[in-house]
């Protein structure tokens, strides 16, 4: 599996910062890995890549495999159907009330 190839797509579906692809599975990967793995795990919220609006996911859609910092073939899988499907990170999905 190319290090490089999967913190692209971290980047791209916004759970690593643009320039952190350095082919080197350091601590920011780790993390990127492990919060886009508990968030695809444990929550159906999902949102489009270029209108922000909310896409969320059925039940048979989410992610099952394990939470984890280590890029196996279900996680790599998940990333990709992310990709495919134009989900990105929920950020700013939910507005704080004053």
């Amino acid at each position: 599996m190319d290090i490089t190839v999967v913190q692209k797509n971290l980047i791209q579906i916004g759970y690593l910062p643009t320039g952190a692809d350095d082919g080197k599975w350091g601590g920011g990967s780790k993390r990127a890995l492990l919060r886009f793995t508990r968030r695809a795990s444990t929550s159906t919220y999902r949102v489009q890549a270029l209108t922000k609006a909310a896409a969320d996911c059925n039940g048979a859609e989410c992610f099952t495999g394990k939470i984890s910092e280590i890029a196996d073939d279900a996680i790599v899988t998940e990333i990709e159907k992310w990709i495919a499907k134009k989900w990105v990170a929920p950020l700013g999905r939910f507005a704080f009330k004053k």
